[in-house]
Formats: structure tokens, sequence, C-alpha cells
């Protein structure tokens, strides 16, 4: 299991990576308006792509056999209904242009819609692979697919063409894993279809789609409520501020995320191994995502004056509320993989009602009080829905709530006390250059950090030594051709 975490962290780091170094190109060359009109596109597009996968994506993953004529089926109603929304986001370009008064969005929203086509081919291909646990395969093909999207986007960027460079990037991105995901899963539609044959799949699914639908609305709904009540401008600095978190989600543990569900899935009748599995990745993941999340609090001023000058300094301040709780979504998203992955979707599609329920007043109310108030109140919603998806998974697995919240809270406030001592020399360096308190600045506290773990005996550094132990046998094993099945 270790080595396809490894090549799956490899290949998303990969493509995290090229796409965060033409994002970075691209916010040096265009203004804040115009990424505040991406940011509107891609969030329409977002949650528009739901209605194309329907569940059935880890619905294929999650059963443990799929026959024919349900992978054809699946496929056929896929690219039926990618037809159907790419001429339903086409004719909606208009109107979207004319509620937001912005005459940019119709053009890159026509272009952008080209993806649903593309991605309607590509689900059941690339569900086949990471249904076969094909991590180092897939990894492979996203690495390819981003260095030929991204050349041909760095092309365009230093051409001139802006935001079109970023559009053009996603659709050859996605042609190029469609072209690689076909040849390498082996697999291709028979003449058949019938619906019966996927009712299994969709019971399953219907929740997981369900779910996603309100996952996806709550997520992008800040981006319709800026769009709509503040300036492109300010719509434009949210969203960078935004998307640099999202960044450091995927390359902080989603990767783990995405080799973790496959494997509780196939053990979905073995409790006691899915127990030791999540308290084992629980301390993992608050270990490195709550550091991460210390080190970007201290350096996020910094940080985006070397990357993207000083005119997304208020960016830097959004992201600096963000990276308070930037650990949450990792958390969250390992207890809601153990929900799905043992298959009860109703709890799945439960769990996400009700924390849909607590973020409607903060979506109705917090705005009233600016955007940083928006994100004050966005701050303590999401620590009470950690709590919430930890009392779901105590209901699912034998581990119980107090416990889990035990460990969080023993990170959490490591890195508060980390933080506390590294602000010493923020005061004292407050002249020097941004690179210099970047490196003093996250040197400090991630010391400070594994000292105090270290002290309290944290059970995440003192898996360190057992992990590389398993790299070092892997590799042995593998020089000697005696692969072991599992690592």
């Amino acid at each position: 299991m270790f080595k396809n975490i490894i090549w799956d962290f490899m290949g998303k780091f990969s493509v995290q990576l090229m796409g965060f170094g033409i994002t970075v190109m691209l916010t040096r060359m265009i203004s804040p308006s115009e990424f505040g009109v991406m940011g509107m596109a891609m969030a329409i597009i977002m949650i528009a792509h739901l209605f194309l996968d329907l569940g059935f994506n880890r619905a294929i993953i999650q059963t443990k056999e799929i026959s024919d004529v349900q992978y054809s089926t699946v496929f056929y109603l896929n690219v039926g209904i990618a037809v159907l929304l790419t001429a339903v986001c086409y004719a909606l370009s208009y109107p979207l242009s004319y509620f937001y008064r912005e005459s940019l969005i119709r053009p890159v929203f026509q272009v952008l819609s080209i993806v649903f086509l593309i991605n309607g081919l590509n689900l059941v291909p690339s569900a086949i692979l990471y249904k076969r646990l094909k991590f180092k395969l897939n990894s492979i093909l996203n690495i390819v697919s981003s260095v030929v999207g991204g050349t041909i986007g760095i092309v365009m960027a230093y051409s001139g063409y802006g935001i079109w460079s970023l559009v053009a990037q996603s659709i050859i991105t996605s042609i190029v894993m469609l072209v690689t995901n076909f040849i390498y899963a082996k697999w291709f539609p028979i003449r058949m279809f019938s619906l019966r044959s996927i009712k299994p799949l969709w019971a399953y699914g219907s929740r997981m789609f369900t779910s996603g639908l309100l996952d996806n609305i709550y997520a992008r709904l800040d981006i319709f409520i800026i769009g709509k009540i503040f300036s492109t401008s300010t719509l434009g600095f949210y969203t960078r501020a935004q998307s640099m978190d999202n960044f450091v989600r995927q390359l902080s543990v989603n990767s783990i995320m995405g080799a973790i569900f496959p494997y509780i899935a196939k053990n979905q009748d073995n409790r006691p191994f899915l127990n030791d599995l999540y308290l084992r990745y629980l301390h993992i993941i608050c270990f490195v995502s709550i550091g991460l999340s210390g080190t970007l609090f201290l350096i996020a001023k910094y940080f985006f004056l070397v990357l993207f000058t000083t005119r997304w300094q208020y960016a830097a301040e959004l992201f600096q509320l963000m990276s308070i709780v930037g650990f949450v979504w990792p958390v969250s998203s390992l207890m809601c993989n153990v929900i799905s992955g043992v298959g009860n979707s109703k709890a799945f599609l439960r769990l996400e009602v009700y924390k849909k329920l607590l973020f409607l007043p903060v979506y109705m109310l917090g705005f009233i009080f600016g955007l940083k108030g928006f994100l004050y109140f966005f701050i303590v919603a999401n620590v009470i829905c950690l709590i919430i998806n930890a009392a779901f998974v105590s209901k699912e697995i034998a581990v119980k709530l107090l416990p889990q919240l035990k460990i969080i809270s023993n990170y959490f406030f490591t890195a508060v006390f980390a933080i506390a001592i590294s602000y010493l020399p923020l005061r004292l360096l407050a002249d020097q250059s941004n690179w210099l308190n970047i490196i003093l600045l996250a040197g400090c506290f991630n010391l400070c950090y594994l000292f105090i773990s270290y002290i309290l005996k944290l059970e995440a550094l003192g898996n360190l030594p057992i992990l590389f132990s398993k790299i070092k046998t892997y590799r042995y094993d593998q020089r000697n051709k005696n692969i072991p099945s599992s690592i």
C-alpha cells in the first residue's frame, strides 16, 4: 500500500507543481479582475461536472464485481449527459454574463464547456485504472498530460494570451488524459446498454452524487456571492487566496486520500483492519497538515510578496486566515473516506446534509461583516464540521469520538505553541528580505513543532522510523525480485 501512496503522491505532486508554476506566471501577467472572471466560470463548471459523473465513478471503485454491460452502460450514459451539459452551459454563458455584468465570462465559459465532452468519455477508463490500483501508471499518465498541457499553457502565457493560456492548458491536459487512459485501461465499450444493470451502482452512487452536489455548491457558493456583491477585483483576490489554499491541500495529503479509498472499499468487512488503518493515518495526516497550516500562517505575507508581487497583498491576508483551518479538509477527507469506503452512502449523505445546514447561516450572514468577517465565521463552522465527521466515523468503526478529538487537539496545540515561539523572530526580522523571513520563520516553526512533538511523544513522529524501515525493506525486495503484496 505504501508504494501506491508514494506513486500517487509523485503524480499529483508533479501535476500540482506544474499547474502552480503556470498559475504563478499568469498571476504576474493578468489582473485580479481577470482571475475573478476565471473563478466565476470554473465554479459553475465544477458544479455542473458532478451531473456528468452522477456518483458512478466511486460506485465503480467501491463495487467488487462490475460486468462489461455495466461499464458500457455507464459510459454511454456519461457521454449522453456530457453532450447535454455542453449545450446547456454554452447557452447559460449569456445570462451569466448579464447577471455578473462582465462580458468576458461569456467566451471563457463557452470554451470551457468543451471539457464536459472530454471528461464524459474519460470517466469510466479512469475509474477502471483506479479500481485496479494502478497508482504508478496513473501517476505517469498524469505527469505526461500535465507536461503537454503545461507546455502549451506556458508558451501561450509568454505570447500574451493571459487568461486563455490557462483555459487552453486545461483543455489540452484533459484530451491527453482521455487518450492515454483509454490506451492503458485496455477497455472499450461494447454495444450493449441496460439501465437495469446499473441499478446496484445507482443505489450507492446516487447518494454519493447528492452529497457531492451539496458539497460542491456550498464550496463555491462564496464565489457566487462575492462575485455579485463585491467587485471582480475583490473576487480575484479571494480566488487567488483560495487557489493557493487548495494547492496546499492537494500537495499535503490528497494522494493518501486517493490511495486509501480503494483499500477501504476492498477491506470494508474487515473492521479491525479499518480501525488500525484509520488511527494510523489520522496521526500522520494531522501531523503533516497541521504542521503545514502553521508554517503557511507564519509566512503567508512574505510568500505572496515573493510569488505574486505587492499588488496581491490583500490576497495574502485572506490566505493567512484560510490557513488557520487548512488542516480541517485533509482530516475530514480521511473521515469521509472511511464512511463512504465501507459502503454506507446513506450515512455519508446524511452527514453532508447536516454540515450544509450548519454552513447555511454562515453564507447568509457572514458577508454582512465583510470578506474577513465571513472567513472568521467560516473558521468556526469548519471546526464544528470536523467534530461532526468524527462522530459519524465512531458509528461506522470501533473508534470513539473523544480519542479522535484528542489526537487532533494534540497536534493542533503543539502547532499553536510553536507559532507563539516563532513570533519572536517575526518581530526582529521586520526589515529583512522576504526570502530570509520565509526561511527563518518556516525553519524556526518546524524545529519547534518537531521538538515539542518529540517531547510529547506524539505517535506520528514515532512512526517515522517504521516508515523508513518499510521503505528500506521494499527497496530490498524490489532488488531481489521478492516484491511483497503489500507494504
